[in-house]
């Protein structure tokens, strides 16, 4: 990557947020509240209708806060699986004063990750980022044009020598944002992070330039078997998980001498089979770690999988309403149908019974039927509630309906699959030539649209997109997209041969290799993976970078 992509991606990626760098001044200014007796600051909201009830999340809180001049307290669902409901309204509400506060200057909102995964996702990260771990977003306080003043990961009633109470907290930010807004704004442009830092996605030159053309299927089998063999690692993300789970089975289909690269498949199942005997794992992951459970099928005939594999499809075909859309805990998000379209087409070429891909392909349309009368995909698939889709949703939607143009045949979905990618260039790119993880539309468009880079819960968003990419143009010779180039350095970035940065790249490794030709006759086994031949010249160009 060059020094002025660099520069380009510093520019774009920073992040103001003033959390952590104010909260000490916050609560300085609130023992001086306390200190004076305390005297409530000017009663700036009182001029408008004063209430508590939570709002809706989208533009009209922004467009409320904007005109009330009041601060936004959040509050976040618990996890993705869980409906919403509040835990710190009742307590806040049980004091007259801070009952008065919340009225005078907040408007108090709910932000379910269901309906809004992007502006979700940009929150969590800001706030894992400044504390250098992951956190779970829980709680937090925006300025009325939404900037972060307060993040935090957990809900605290009482006040400690090591976390003030959050009665404590909205009292301090409503005085010293009322009083001292210059203050604050400047703490906040002061207060300066990078989502992620491009220098650590980079291209590695080997040293000998003499390296056999597939020898990096040695270097990625090894390193997968120590990864799998390693039991610290059955914790580790989601998507690292089964992305490089996905990826040992498909190096072992390419080459059958890679011995490593078969093992490490074995215990990738085990760690994933491991893992499915956790009753609370989200519904994401579980979906996820059936997707890759299926590919086993490249390695090795094992009844128990397709069993596995198949009980849990036909719980999701149980699930899908006449519409075509799935219900997973009581909501059809667009990430959970676009997953289950994958275990679906996975589950007929494993068993032969077309129930498995008539429901994926009834949910696929589903799935299309939301991009013609809106602008923008929701995030959730009735429109029974306001709600906006990421990047996430679009990556995996448009690989979902790849997958299904594999399995059936069908030329409509490499249709859907293209509009699919074209819509989303149109709401999410950025100058840098990557999708943002939230729309220009998004509340807090002018405020952050961060890119992210690697797997972690769920595939890269870009590895994703790697992949539906490298199969369109397989079945389509003119299709282009105006960020392919990059994206194929990207990828050929992430063969690299540091243990510590290829690990979470997996989903970009995918993108190397292609299922064969789609077969529209009777349900088959799984067919076997390949490399890709038809573009050899683009592959070498690609790869030059790692030799």
């Amino acid at each position: 990557m060059s020094i002025t992509a660099v520069e380009k991606l510093r520019k774009h990626l920073e992040i103001i947020f003033a959390a952590l760098s104010a909260i000490f001044a916050l609560l300085a200014v609130f023992k001086y509240f306390l200190g004076s007796g305390g005297q409530d600051a000017p009663q700036i909201g009182e001029r408008f209708p004063k209430t508590t009830e939570p709002r809706e999340w989208g533009t009209q809180l922004l467009s409320e806060a904007r005109k009330t001049s009041r601060l936004i307290l959040f509050e976040t669902e618990k996890s993705e699986d869980a409906e919403w409901h509040s835990e710190i309204l009742p307590y806040l509400k049980k004091s007259p004063k801070t009952r008065r506060i919340l009225e005078n200057y907040y408007l108090t909102a709910k932000l379910d990750r269901n309906l809004w995964p992007a502006d979700y996702a940009v929150l969590e990260n800001l706030l894992s980022s400044n504390a250098d771990s992951r956190l779970s977003l829980k709680t937090g306080i925006l300025s009325p044009r939404m900037r972060p003043i307060y993040l935090d990961s957990e809900f605290v009633p009482k006040d400690s020598p090591s976390h003030p109470s959050i009665a404590t907290i909205i009292a301090a930010a409503a005085n010293e944002y009322y009083r001292n807004k210059d203050k604050i704004l400047e703490s906040a442009r002061n207060s300066v992070r990078l989502i992620y830092n491009p220098q650590d996605f980079k291209s590695v030159t080997i040293e000998s330039p003499y390296i056999p053309r597939m020898s990096f299927l040695n270097a990625e089998s090894v390193a997968l078997l120590t990864f799998f063999f390693n039991p610290q690692n059955i914790s580790a993300p989601a998507a690292v998980i089964t992305e490089n789970a996905r990826l040992a089975m498909r190096i072992y289909t390419t080459d059958i001498r890679q011995i490593a690269a078969k093992r490490a498949a074995e215990f990738a199942v085990e760690t994933m089979l491991q893992r499915l005997k956790n009753p609370k794992i989200p519904s994401s992951e579980k979906l996820l770690i059936m997707q890759s459970l299926s590919e086993y099928y490249l390695v090795k005939r094992d009844p128990q999988i397709i069993e596995k594999v198949s009980k849990f499809a036909d719980s999701l075909i149980a699930k899908q309403s006449p519409e075509g859309f799935i219900k997973i805990n009581n909501l059809p998000t667009v990430r959970h149908n676009a997953l289950a379209i994958g275990v679906l087409s996975r589950t007929y070429a494993l068993t032969g019974d077309k129930k498995y891909i008539e429901s994926a392909k009834k949910c696929a349309e589903a799935l299309a039927a939301l991009q013609r009368p809106f602008g923008e995909m929701p995030a959730i698939m009735d429109n029974s509630k306001s709600s906006q889709s990421s990047s996430f949703e679009y990556a995996l939607t448009a690989r979902a309906f790849c997958d299904l143009h594999y399995f059936t045949g069908e030329r409509k979905f490499i249709l859907y699959a293209k509009r699919t990618l074209e819509e989303w260039e149109d709401f999410y790119m950025t100058p840098l030539g990557l999708w943002s993880v939230n729309s220009e539309n998004s509340p807090l468009s002018n405020y952050a649209r961060p890119v992210f880079l690697e797997d972690n819960l769920y595939p890269s968003y870009i590895g994703t997109a790697a992949q539906t990419i490298a199969y369109l143009k397989k079945n389509d010779p003119g299709f282009r997209t105006s960020n392919e180039a990059k994206i194929k350095r990207m990828t050929a970035s992430a063969f690299t041969f540091s243990p510590i940065s290829r690990i979470s790249n997996a989903s970009y490794k995918l993108s190397f290799f292609m299922f064969n030709d789609a077969r529209s006759d009777a349900a088959v086994k799984l067919p076997n993976m390949y490399y890709d031949n038809s573009f050899d010249s683009e592959r070498e160009e690609s790869l030059s970078t790692i030799r």
